[in-house]
């Protein structure tokens, strides 16, 4: 079973692991930013990791890491286009909590700001 402690023990799975080559590589040649910890995403309905990995090409990739769902002792990566910020549960847990996590409180409010006013409409 996969257990991370730290940022420094998901960055090394990821590493190993991340879906493309060209991630693994911009890890070792660009920079990684640790976003912390979310409470779900489209399609799984438990916690996930997502990392922001930029190439030094300046191509950035956000790289979720999760639980399996057929062997959830097992971790899985992949790329998704957005952050859902509103679903950022990363203050509730020091060692993923990200590298920034007062900037992606302010970016979780933000989010949850503009979702309440698009759903409360027009009077």
């Amino acid at each position: 079973m996969t257990h991370f402690r730290n940022r420094n023990d998901i960055m090394k799975w990821l590493e190993k692991h991340a879906r493309y080559s060209i991630i693994r590589r911009a890890m070792q040649e660009g920079s990684t930013e640790l976003l912390g910890l979310f409470s779900k995403m489209p399609g799984f309905e438990h916690e996930v990791v997502i990392i922001m990995v930029k190439s030094k090409r300046h191509s950035t990739w956000y790289v979720v890491i999760r639980p399996d769902k057929v062997l959830p002792n097992k971790m899985i990566s992949y790329t998704v286009n957005r952050v859902p910020w509103e679903d950022w549960i990363g203050d509730a847990s020091q060692e993923f909590s990200g590298d920034h996590p007062e900037e992606y409180a302010k970016l979780r409010d933000k989010e949850i700001k503009e979702h309440e006013s698009k759903d409360e409409g027009p009077d």
